[in-house]
């Protein structure tokens, strides 16, 4: 039975691995239309990781996903998915489609062909953020997104470069959507910063902090051997990692054999990674790629000093607290910026940033009421 409400569904590949950026904006969504009088959000996913602690969470806010239950797409199960995310769709009887990510094969085709009108497809990182693809892949992912972007009424993305990367080729309505956050939770507290420092043992080291899935790209082996190198001219120093992924084993490994175990606290995922943040003194991030980061939002609205890789977009780049050095400078030059930066800790007041952070558009609230208003526009068009 049709309801007055706009009935909305969210599209992504897959789900709550571990907490990344369309997860968060995601959860966030989701808990900003739960009440909501015109909007009724649903999620479906080809897949979810049920046993994730960031599925748990999402679960005991109250929150639904609906899994297709295919992990990774083959030739030989393409039927049977768009079988099954047709059937899903003529079921739902769902106003707007919002696919997350672009290149998702035929899900804004299948959608059109169960009668959803209206296509949302957004963007959330600049094509191609994948290392070492091969050609196939490339190509394929090419032609999906190509083909979504061509079924799809409107195209978001997270910033200008973002959608300037996607080279739309057909004539679209497009709207930036910031990837944000709740910029007061994410404000420096010093009641945090005691409180995980004494839960941690820190007491006056400098504590150097990561936040990042463990995979590659994020270049967890350039972090350890730079952390090595300030170790040794800086005993007084130590590294935070927050995380898991494919990558942490190997990390584990890498720190044993250069012997500073019990100067690199591997602290896998946190729900709570905002307390975490007010107990860092300092923020390295030195990723091979990176489009919008959520993590280097949040570290800013902390007013954490950022010394990042020059590589990352800088779309993420909202204060002055940012410090970009090239992968291809040497260790040494890291180390010389991080030093600069530990000795300038005190004359950074951390409690401003939060402001300077909602002041550049990237509060939570400000974005998704934007998306509302685009949700009603279309539906009324």
């Amino acid at each position: 039975m049709k309801t007055n409400k706009i009935k909305v569904l969210f599209y992504v590949s897959g789900f709550a691995e571990s907490s990344g950026g369309i997860e968060s904006f995601i959860y966030n969504s989701m808990n900003f239309f739960k009440d909501d009088y015109d909007v009724d959000l649903a999620f479906v996913t080809r897949f979810c990781y049920f046993d994730s602690d960031f599925y748990n969470k999402y679960k005991k806010s109250g929150f639904e996903v609906f899994s297709l239950g295919i992990k990774h797409l083959t030739f030989s199960n393409f039927s049977l998915f768009r079988k099954k995310l047709f059937n899903f769709f003529v079921s739902g009887d769902y106003d707007i489609l919002h696919i997350h990510g672009t290149d998702e094969p035929y899900v804004s085709k299948t959608a059109k062909a169960a009668g959803i009108k209206h296509i949302v497809l957004h963007s959330h990182t600049p094509e191609y953020s994948e290392l070492h693809i091969s050609a196939l892949r490339l190509f394929l992912k090419k032609h999906f997104r190509i083909q979504n972007i061509k079924n799809s009424d409107y195209i978001i993305g997270c910033s200008k470069n973002v959608l300037k990367s996607l080279n739309l080729s057909f004539k679209k309505k497009t709207l930036i959507i910031n990837n944000s956050i709740e910029t007061s939770t994410f404000s420096f507290s010093e009641f945090n910063r005691a409180q995980v420092r004494k839960e941690l043992g820190i007491n006056e080291e400098i504590l150097i902090g990561h936040v990042g899935r463990f995979s590659k790209v994020k270049n967890h082996i350039f972090l350890i051997n730079l952390f090595n190198y300030l170790k040794k001219n800086n005993q007084n120093i130590k590294l935070a990692l927050i995380g898991v992924g494919e990558e942490l084993e190997t990390i584990k490994k890498q720190v044993y054999q250069l012997g500073i175990t019990k100067d690199v606290l591997f602290l896998l995922e946190k729900p709570d990674v905002f307390r975490f943040l007010s107990a860092f003194d300092l923020f390295v991030f030195p990723s091979f790629f990176e489009g919008m980061s959520m993590s280097l939002i949040e570290a800013q609205t902390n007013g954490l000093q950022c010394v990042v890789s020059s590589n990352i977009s800088d779309d993420s780049f909202v204060t002055d607290l940012i410090y970009a050095c090239s992968l291809s400078d040497p260790i040494s030059s890291w180390s010389y910026c991080i030093q600069k930066c530990i000795d300038n800790i005190q004359n950074v007041d951390r409690i401003t940033y939060y402001e300077k952070v909602l002041d550049a558009g990237y509060d939570l609230n400000m974005q998704l009421s934007k998306l509302k208003k685009l949700y009603v526009e279309i539906t009324n068009e």
